[in-house]
């Protein structure tokens, strides 16, 4: 449209799925390259499709997106959000990999397999309790501690740490951080309201606690 060219909705769509039919080469290679590297870090968002095993709305498939920090990323397209897609893709990893707590992500890979819990989960939950209740001063202590391990790990980035360095440095400041947010956390869980955000935020970091801390064990993380 910007240049004046009239083409069809059809011509268009052929086009990129024709460049992304001699692109899978290029796909193939990243992804070796990714399993390779012992450090993946995995999500999954919801994409619409037109299908026919839906009829009058769009289907809800999965993109699955697995990348390493300065490194390739790499999504996978699935037609739902199964274990199946991830136990294919990495069944035959065996590193480090990041994600969030859902159960998709388990009993998926090979012998020796290091699951890594990600921060940026709790935080969230948290600060959707505090969005709740803004003067909760409980949730905002909990972001505070977050905050001041967040502060490390920007500092690092800022300096340009090799991944040794990013270690050092969390094992000088970070370690006492963690188990100050964990006492805390686990002070609030015990008697926040069962059903409230607050709990669930608590919940959700106690039960992810072994693999949020695997961080501190390995500065690529």
């Amino acid at each position: 449209r910007d240049c004046e060219i009239d083409l069809s909705r059809s011509t268009l769509n052929a086009a990129v799925m024709t460049a992304g039919e001699w692109l899978l080469p290029v796909a193939a290679v990243l992804k070796r390259d990714l399993l390779e590297g012992g450090y993946i870090q995995a999500d999954e968002t919801p994409i619409g499709v037109q299908s026919d095993e839906t009829r009058g709305r769009n289907h809800q498939g999965y993109e699955f997106q697995y990348s390493r920090p300065g490194g390739p990323v790499v999504f996978d397209f699935c037609m739902s959000r199964a274990r199946e897609g991830p136990a294919e893709f990495l069944r035959d990893y065996g590193g480090i990999l990041q994600c969030d707590g859902y159960q998709g992500y388990e009993k998926i890979g090979a012998p020796g397999i290091v699951r890594a819990g990600c921060l940026a989960h709790v935080r969230r939950k948290f600060n959707d309790a505090l969005k709740l209740d803004p003067k909760d001063r409980e949730a905002a202590a909990v972001l505070l501690l977050l905050g001041k391990l967040y502060a490390v790990e920007k500092e690092a980035r800022q300096a340009g740490a090799t991944a040794q360095e990013r270690l050092a440095m969390r094992e000088q400041r970070s370690v006492a951080l963690f188990e100050e947010l964990k006492a805390k956390i686990a002070q609030i869980a015990s008697h926040a309201l069962p059903s409230s955000k607050l709990a669930e935020a608590c919940q959700y970091a106690l039960n992810q606690w072994a693999r949020l801390k695997v961080y501190l064990q390995d500065g690529r993380v």
